[in-house]
């Protein structure tokens, strides 16, 4: 059988006339041979080899197929294979044909005239159109040879293309053309176009074509030329150039001359021989003729001179001393060369030599080297020439010589040297340099007279100065005794002109010492015209002070213009101090300033050297024309100028100006600014550049624009002239961010030595035409004082328009007066509007002619009106500018005003010795103001004001007084002037009556002295009648401020004529002041039978220095840690402007980072400075933190630990005692000595502190306090006292009054809690303690555990119960406890019943609620726990169950009457307990978790697993059924008597029922109880691990629930407060009737001996250790672990050795070290908000850094960059981290609602003062108020004490926090 690999291939795609070839192979499967007789295709394109072939048995052979793609149509095929074995065998073949489309130009190409033999290179392009992936191939073709295709074949991808590039080069002259054919594998197929060019022959002229080089010696060379110029239009082409003699060459093979070009051939002759030489240049080209050159010459025997060099420069060379330079004369000749002489020039005194001497003889081809020396004896500088003279064939030779003959210049920088006066035997060192400022060595020699106290150094003597250099000489002084002394210093050298020059010297000494530093000032360098200043030190190393009063320099120069001066004299230098002064000099001449500031002192004269250098700046000024060409009228047009200075010394100072204001300079400026409430804003520079603004609302980072404003808050209008911008109202308030430029008249530069700056001028034209101007730039460059720049525009005229928005109203105006009214004027155009006139006349008249309007704004134009008449003038006021002229019509007349008053004015009745005020009204009907003045003269009557103006149309009110004295009618007049024509003069007549009544007179304000606040002060108010009748004083109350003052006022009160009362009024400030105090004000009312009266309150609140404080915490949250939370962050905001300020110098250091490496490392050496210098203020500034803290683990000598406290009594002792006891710790731990962290500063040491306390008497607010102050101050964990959790945990399952299904749960809690300070007892009310309960069910038992941890979870259905209330129970009739203290958490309480239990007491307070939300035949287990606050809550109780039923009773009926007596009471039920004994079965095991819970499979199909994994423990469980028993849970007691028996066999005795307890179940935990269908079923796990085993004998007990059962109510004997002293007998015995319900461990307290016995301490090698027979873990700490010692002990505790006790609890505590045995509380070192670690780390990383990599900073910028980049995000870390000082605020939060009171004693935290530690315990003692709860109370709180040399970034610290 044959089969074939494949019956279908596949070829793809391809594109027209590609070719692919596959491989198929044909199996032979069979046992015989097989003949493949042919192969066909049904297509012509597919081509199959071999065709015939033979494959053998289980064979293959593989065929070829090979598809060309020529057609579609042929891209289909079937091969069919033709076999002796059977069928054919078929193979389906196809493609994809892939046809590009051809786009190309067919038009001819034409390449115009070409020279013959040139070539020209044209093409054209050829592109594939199509997209489908196919490639075009191009076949190209040419039919005449003289068109050339330069690629011949092209492969184009689809959408591309490609160059057809064709040669044209013709070999004949001649029209030429031909076709380029191309054969395409598209469409078509073939493409043609015609090619045409035309060959011609250029043309050409000769300079010259004969050359005659004449007589020319052997071995030498001539040289000539001749030129070829092209004068045809196409290119000359000389191929080849030829010379038939060797002895011409010339300088080209070939060459190509453009059209009408010309190029020069050099021709040289060098004859060998001396014979006549002929010779022919052949130059073929393309002309079709050669060009042929006739040479002719004629070699001459003769000697040739020949010199090596042309010129002789001997430059600069110093005087007397010979130069030599020398010269190579060779003879190229082929006979002797005779040189005879050399002539020299004559050159003033100089002479020239030569060697060797002359004449000489130079043989063929050899040299003689001659020196040319010359020597100059004065300045000479010359440039001429010397000539050789000999019988060579080209004669005379030439050579240049120059040279310039130099004295050096010497010069010194001071004429003298002034050593001033130094202290004797002292040695003053003063420098004097030598300079040479030529170019020639100076040689020097110094010398000083020997017997002179002035001396140099050896080496000083004699020296060298080259050329331009110099060297300084140190000149000494010392005198040995007082007095003074003068010499002359000689220098003398080779300087022509100052070969001797003479230094004064000259010095005084005396008891002074004065040293400047620097020792001298030297090198300055000066920018002319521009002030210099340089600052010095002056130390006076004297032992009296010196006055410096004057000073003058003198110097070594003359004739220059400079001014020095100072500011700092006179000034007085204290014995051993220093004085920093200034000079400043300004100097106009470019030179060099050298002399000596000498200051005149009251003990001599001082001098300091100085000496710089007066530089001009250069100034560059580009470009020197700017044209603006055509600028529309109101747009801008803008050019660029550059100033530079290419001075490297000097600064350059310039002020650009214009003489024409349409020119000016662009600045640019950007800035925020705040929108008014007129919704408008001025910007700070004007006017602003029209286009430039960016206008940006930074609230939502929207950019504005322009436009109309009014509907569109994104829109606004500007005035570029006033700066003026207008928003839509609803933007007022926001900030908003402008960037615009704005333009000036004239602009100053300052330019650095060699910097350029660039700027901006601007064309704006308003007006049409041309516009020119001239900038002048007026500078301190001393060779360009002055530069000017020419500046050019032409205005061109632009659509602008101008109206009137709205219309004048009509003038009226009071004949006389000017008045005015403002027309808006609307600019409604795109482009500026200028206006350049107004056309006005009288009477009206206009103030602004000229003015600008930018588009959509609008301008208030005034025009005044001045009538002088009352005729009507209507008139038009035209506005001309660039717009349309606008007319406004105005219209005035002019008038007189209209007076309008009463004739008479009653005032009716007033009592007498009061004043009544009324008020009467005057008009003006008219249409201008009427001025009028009135005047009265009467004690009784008055009026005010006495002149006014009444505006036109309008109405003044006046006031009118009457002042009766007795009771009778009073009657006046008043006289009036006005400017009314009509009523010129008027009289007003006026009448009143008095009359007796009450007057009630007080003063206006109270004035409170100085009130600390939460302190009272109080003023008395008397309040007086002044009238005739009683005064009736009803109520005084403050109506402003009443939480500030308080009124005192017990009733009404009645004061007589005449007479007067005091009345109490009261300022006690609530709230914390500012540190510089604080102003309270308020208003208090009286009311009374006269007329109501107000009085102002004002009091002053100081902060005062040493006071008890009292404030709520809340009131301090707006004045200190409010502030956190509200923008700056004052807290944390000194720490966060550090970072700020180290971030801004890395953006800094990346800012220079490319250019500038030095800059880079002195920026990061001052980062790692300033860090350095924080972290050493911080270690040298004391900062102590003392915390009395609430602690569970509390120890203190004063508590004795007999009295057996349990945690939670320690941590009431530790902050109980009251206020008195907070201070006492406090005082006490400044004298502990065993604390080593204490602060200790002596009397004389600034320090200050402040203490917050938190004081009352419920220890739950004084726990929410502490947290606060915990979360601002400490950073110690918070000690949870360890509460009971409740007790006596009992259901009862019942029905509602409504048979709904209810539980009510009781419980129990410790009536009180008792502990010891300082030997006395202090019981506590545990209901004082405590805000309420919490209560958890589930429906599954144990699973309430995890409702604790989670919550929300609902995968056990558990309910988390709390803030819920009953109903109060009827059986309750008594209110022992007050329920509103419970509030947080139940709203009502009952009393608790507990079934009778004989060994069940109630122990404490009880409580109940009643569950409505349950059902009927669910079982739901409770737990409760106490909660004493939100952060304080105890553990949960036992877990109990209730079960209801519909058959259960309602709750039973008590006999609650004589309960009443009752503290506590028990509910015992009447029936009898049922008992059963029975034997445990066999039990199973279970897993049960830390918590006891136990492990219940995934599913109910999962089998257990009873193998124990991490945190599990397998127990066994017991299975106990009672049939048809329903019991109370809450009931049930099951004990083990197999457990009890053998107990009793290992001790011999009966069982006690301490032994049966020790076997009782817990229910809840050990033991489950659920009702299943009427049973009981008990499930026992004995997870307390007691020892149940199967088979052990149990007892149950219990209550069977059935009807009928009722209970009775008893008291509970229990006592409510411990008595000690009755307690104990002395015999340690207990005593039942006086110690009740109490163990006999309580009662053996006393003092604190009663339980010990005396014993001694051990010794080990000198040192104290415990005795283990008499230590007290709970009382006394093992030394090696610190703790405190007892008041026993103190005695002994300043003896580092001395077994500190012998007796009691703490019998052998050894003193190992101060800490281990200090006594609480304990100090600690502390650091403001704790960041210090953060800040060494950061600077870690910054040493480190800058020690590795500081060097890198030259190896490139990146590793820096990147490195800053790591070290902001450490900053940014950091900044996280202060951040989280922020969340103080939330902490505080949670403690509003306590009432409890803080208060802060301010000792000098923010102004630390001298005192010491003394002073701390001097205030704490006397200070006044504070803390005031008794020894029952609850304190805490923080002592924060600092002080030492560098606290004030501290103190600036706490200036912000208190």
């Amino acid at each position: 059988m044959l089969i074939s690999s494949s019956s279908t291939i596949n070829f793809g795609s391809i594109s027209k006339g590609d070719q692919v070839t596959k491989t198929v192979i044909i199996y032979n499967t069979g046992v015989v041979s097989v003949n493949i007789t042919a192969i066909n295709s049904t297509s012509a394109d597919y081509v199959v080899a071999p065709t015939i072939f033979s494959i053998n048995a289980n064979s293959s052979k593989s065929i070829s197929i090979q598809y060309t793609s020529n057609t579609v149509i042929g891209s289909m095929s079937t091969i069919s294979i033709t076999n002796s074995a059977g069928a054919d065998v078929e193979i389906a073949a196809s493609a994809t044909v892939l046809e590009p489309i051809v786009d190309v130009d067919t038009a001819e190409l034409d390449f115009g005239n070409l020279a013959n033999e040139d070539e020209l290179v044209l093409t054209k392009t050829i592109s594939n159109t199509a997209t489908n992936g196919s490639v075009l191939n191009v076949t190209i073709t040419s039919s005449n040879t003289n068109f050339v295709v330069l690629t011949s074949a092209l492969s184009i991808e689809s959408d591309a293309s490609a160059n057809i590039s064709i040669k044209f080069s013709p070999t004949t002259v001649g029209s030429k053309s031909g076709t380029i054919d191309l054969t395409t594998n598209d469409t078509t197929g073939s493409y043609s176009f015609n090619v045409v060019g035309e060959a011609v022959a250029p043309t050409f002229t000769a300079s010259s074509l004969v050359l005659s080089f004449g007589d020319v010696a052997v071995n030498d060379t001539k040289e000539d030329s001749f030129v070829i110029t092209n004068t045809s239009d196409v290119r000359l082409l000389i191929s080849q150039i030829t010379i038939d003699v060797g002895q011409y060459i010339i300088d080209s093979s070939d060459a190509i001359i453009n059209a009408h070009q010309t190029k020069t051939f050099n021709v040289r002759f060098s004859p060998t021989t001396s014979d006549s030489i002929p010779g022919i240049i052949t130059l073929v080209n393309n002309t079709g003729t050669n060009i042929t050159v006739n040479c002719s010459g004629t070699g001459k025997i003769a000697p040739l001179l020949h010199v090596n060099v042309t010129s002789l420069d001997y430059g600069i060379y110093p005087l007397d001393t010979e130069q030599s330079k020398s010269i190579i004369v060779t003879n190229r000749g082929v006979i002797d060369l005779n040189v005879t002489s050399i002539s020299f020039p004559t050159i003033s005194d100089t002479t020239f030599s030569n060697n060797p001497t002359l004449p000489i003889a130079v043989s063929p081809n050899t040299n003689v080297t001659f020196d040319i020396r010359v020597e100059s004896s004065d300045e000479v500088d010359f440039d001429d020439s010397f000539t050789i003279i000999s019988d060579s064939f080209n004669g005379v030779q030439s050579v240049d010589i120059k040279g310039t003959a130099q004295s050096p210049i010497i010069s010194l920088d001071y004429n003298e040297l002034d050593f001033g006066t130094n202290a004797v035997s002292s040695a003053r060192q003063l420098p004097i340099t030598i300079s040479n400022s030529n170019d020639v060595n100076l040689n020097v020699s110094v010398s000083i007279p020997a017997n002179k106290p002035f001396s140099i150094q050896d080496s000083d003597e004699s020296f060298i100065i080259s050329g331009h250099d110099s060297r300084t000489v140190n000149v000494t002084f010392s005198l040995d005794a007082a007095g003074s002394s003068t010499a002359v210093m000689t220098i003398t050298s080779n300087d022509i002109m100052s070969q001797t020059v003479e230094i004064d010297l000259s010095g005084s000494a005396d008891a002074y010492n004065v040293e400047f530093s620097p020792s001298k000032i030297e090198k300055i360098e000066i920018s002319k015209d521009i002030a210099n200043t340089t600052t010095f030190s002056i130390f006076n190393k004297s032992s009296k002070s010196i006055e410096l009063r004057s000073f003058h320099f003198t110097r070594t120069q003359t004739g220059s213009t400079y001014e020095i001066t100072t500011d700092d004299l006179p000034v007085t230098v204290i014995a051993g101090g220093s004085v920093d002064l200034s000079i400043n000099i300004l100097a106009s001449t470019i030179e060099k300033i050298s002399g000596y500031l000498k200051f005149v002192a009251d003990v001599g004269t001082v001098s300091l050297q100085y000496s710089g250098e007066v530089f001009s700046p250069t100034i560059g000024l580009v470009p020197t024309v700017i044209n603006f060409n055509d600028t529309l009228i109101g747009s801008v047009a803008e050019g660029t100028i550059q100033i530079s200075n290419s001075n490297l010394h000097a600064t350059l100072h310039a002020v650009l100006t214009c003489d024409n204001s349409k020119f000016k300079f662009k600045q640019a400026n950007n800035e925020n600014k705040i929108i008014s409430t007129t919704s408008e804003l001025i910007l700070s520079c004007v006017p602003v550049t029209p286009g430039t603004l960016i206008v940006t609302d930074t609230l939502s980072g929207i950019q504005l624009t322009q436009g109309d404003y009014t509907s569109d808050p994104t829109k606004y209008l500007v005035n570029t002239a006033t700066g003026k911008l207008t928003f839509n109202k609803l933007l007022q308030g926001r900030i908003i961010s402008i960037v615009y430029d704005y333009t000036v008249d004239s602009i100053a530069i300052d330019a650095r030595p060699n910097t350029t700056q660039s700027f901006s001028v601007v064309f704006i034209p308003v007006s049409v035409g041309l516009q020119t101007g001239a900038i002048t730039a007026t500078t301190n460059d001393a060779n360009t004082p002055t530069s000017t720049i020419n500046v050019s525009g032409t205005g061109l005229s632009a659509t602008t328009s101008i109206i009137q928005v709205g219309t004048l109203n009509k003038f009226a105006a009071k004949i006389g007066i000017n008045t005015a009214q403002r027309a808006i004027l609307k600019n409604t155009g795109n482009i500026k509007s200028f206006i350049t006139g107004v056309t006005v006349a009288q009477p009206f008249t206009v103030i602004a002619t000229e003015f600008e309007i930018d588009p959509g704004e609008s301008y208030e134009f005034l025009i005044n009106f001045l009538p002088v008449n009352e005729n009507l003038i209507t008139q038009n006021v035209i506005i001309h500018s660039n717009a349309p002229d606008v007319t406004i019509a105005v219209e005035g007349q002019g008038s007189n005003p209209e007076f309008v008053f009463p004739m008479t004015i009653n005032c009716g009745t007033v009592a007498s010795n009061d004043k009544s005020s009324q008020t009467i009204s005057f008009s003006n009907t008219g249409l201008v103001d009427l001025n009028v003045n009135m005047q009265i003269q009467s004690e009784f009557f008055d009026i005010n004001p006495k002149n006014v103006n009444i505006i036109a149309g309008g109405s003044y009110d006046f006031t009118v007084d009457f002042s009766p004295k007795e009771q009778t009618t009073y009657t006046e007049i008043i006289n009036i002037t006005s400017d009314d024509p009509n009523h010129l003069v008027e009289i007003i007549n006026l009448s009143g009556t008095g009359i007796d009544k009450p007057i009630i007179s007080t003063i206006t304000e109270i004035q409170f002295p100085d009130t600390i606040y939460r302190t009272k002060s109080q003023r008395v108010l008397i309040v007086s009648n002044n009238g005739i009748e009683d005064l009736e004083i009803t109520n005084v109350y403050v109506t402003e401020n009443s939480s500030n003052f308080r009124a005192i006022f017990s009733g009404m009160q009645v004061v007589s004529p005449g007479g007067s009362t005091e009345l109490t009024i009261e300022f006690m400030p609530i709230n914390i002041p500012s540190k510089n105090g604080d102003i309270q004000t308020g208003k208090v009312t009286i009311t009374n039978n006269d007329h109501n009266i107000e009085v102002n309150l004002r009091g002053f609140v100081p902060f005062k220095d040493g006071t008890w404080i009292s404030f709520q915490l809340q009131d301090i949250i707006p004045e200190s840690v409010k502030s956190v939370t509200q923008g700056i962050k004052n807290v944390i905001g000194p720490l966060k402007a550090t970072l700020g300020l180290i971030k801004t110098m890395l953006s800094t250091v990346k800012i220079f980072l490319i250019d500038m490496p030095s800059a880079l490392k002195a920026i990061l050496m001052a980062i790692q400075a300033l860090l350095e210098k924080f972290l050493k203020d911080l270690d040298q500034t004391g900062v102590y933190l003392l915390s009395i803290v609430p602690s569970s683990n509390y120890i203190d000598p004063n508590m004795d630990s007999t009295f057996g406290m349990g945690s939670f009594g320690k941590f009431l002792a530790s902050i109980g005692g009251g206020s008195e006891e907070f201070k006492r710790k406090i005082i006490d731990s400044f004298d502990d000595i065993y604390d080593g962290n204490r602060p200790q500063f002596s009397d004389d040491a600034v320090v200050g502190a402040v203490i917050v306390a938190v004081d009352s008497d419920k220890v739950a607010d004084v726990v929410k306090g502490f947290i606060a102050l915990k979360n601002l101050f400490l950073n110690e964990s918070y000690d949870i006292p360890q509460i009971l959790p409740p007790t006596d945990v009992v259901t009862t399952a019942g029905k509602d009054t409504n048979n709904n299904a209810m539980v009510t749960l009781r419980w129990s809690i410790p009536e009180t809690v008792t502990f010891s300070i300082r030997n006395v007892l202090h019981p506590t009310k545990m209901i004082d303690m405590l805000e309420g309960f919490e209560i958890y069910r589930c429906e599954r038992q144990s699973q309430m555990y995890v409702s604790l941890d989670s919550k929300n979870s609902t995968k056990f259905n558990n309910v988390f119960r709390r803030d819920e209330s009953a109903d109060a129970s009827p059986l309750d009739p008594l209110d022992v406890i007050n329920a509103s203290n419970f509030t947080h958490q139940l709203s009502q309480l009952g009393r608790s019943f507990v079934p009778w239990s004989t060994t069940t007491p109630i122990n404490g307070l009880s409580y109940m609620y009643e569950d409505k939300d349950v059902e009927f035949g669910k079982n739901y287990f409770y737990v409760v726990r106490t909660v004493m606050s939100e952060n304080v809550k105890s553990p949960l109780s036992s877990e109990v169950l209730a079960s209801p039923r519909k058959t259960e009773p309602t709750d039973p009926v008590f006999n609650h009457q004589g309960l009443k007596k009752c503290i506590h009471y028990i509910c015992r039920q009447n029936q009898e307990q049922s008992v059963k004994l029975l034997n445990l079965p066999n039990p199973t095991s279970k897993l049960i978790d830390i918590t006891g819970v136990i492990q219940q499979p995934k599913t109910q199909e999962d089998t257990p697993n009873t193998i124990a994994q991490a945190g599990q423990q397998p127990i066994d469980v017991f299975t106990i059924r009672l049939p048809k028993t329903i019991v109370d849970i809450a009931t049930v007691q099951i004990i083990n008597n197999s457990i009890i028996a053998r107990l009793n066999q290992n001790t011999g005795q009966d069982p006690t029922i301490s032994m049966r307890n020790k076997t009782r179940l817990v229910l809840g935990f050990d033991m489950f109880i659920t009702i299943e269908n009427d049973d009981t079923i008990i499930e026992i796990r004995d997870i307390s691990k007691i020892g149940y085993q199967e088979d052990n004998e149990i007892e149950i007990t219990y209550f069977e629930i059935k009807n009928g059962v009722t209970y009775n109510a008893a008291c509970n004997k229990k006592r409510s407060q411990f008595n000690a002293t009755l307690c104990y007998n002395g015999d340690i015995q207990k005593s039942a009737d006086r110690c009740n319900d109490y163990s006999i461990a309580t009662c053996q307290f006393n003092n604190g001996s009663g339980c010990t016995n005396v014993s001694f301490t051990k010794r080990t090698k000198d040192v104290c250790v415990r005795n283990s027979a008499l230590y007290n873990a709970d009382r006394c700490i093992d030394g090696s672990m610190g703790g405190a010692v007892s008041q026993l002990d103190k005695q002994y505790r300043n003896s580092e050795h001395h077994c500190i006790a012998t007796s009691g609890v703490c019998a052998g505590y050894a003193s190992l070290s101060e800490n281990s045995i200090s006594q609480f509380p304990d100090w600690w070192s502390y650091r403001p908000l704790m960041v210090t670690p953060y800040i060494n780390d950061l600077m870690k990383i910054i040493n480190k850094w800058t020690e590795r990599e500081l060097q890198a900073i030259q190896k490139g910028s990146e590793t820096v960059a990147e490195f800053i980049d790591l070290l902001n995000k450490k900053i940014e870390e950091l900044e996280k981290f202060i951040d989280e000082v922020q969340k103080i605020i939330d902490w505080i939060d949670l403690i509003f609602s306590v009432n409890v009171g803080f208060y802060i004693l301010d000792i000098g935290i923010t102004h630390p003062k001298l005192g010491g530690i003394n002073r701390i315990k001097q205030v704490i003692n006397s200070a006044e108020g504070g803390p005031s709860s008794d020894s029952n109370g609850y304190t805490t709180g923080v002592v924060l004490l600092y002080g030492g040399p560098n606290s004030d970034a501290l103190t600036s610290f706490f200036k912000i926090l208190f």
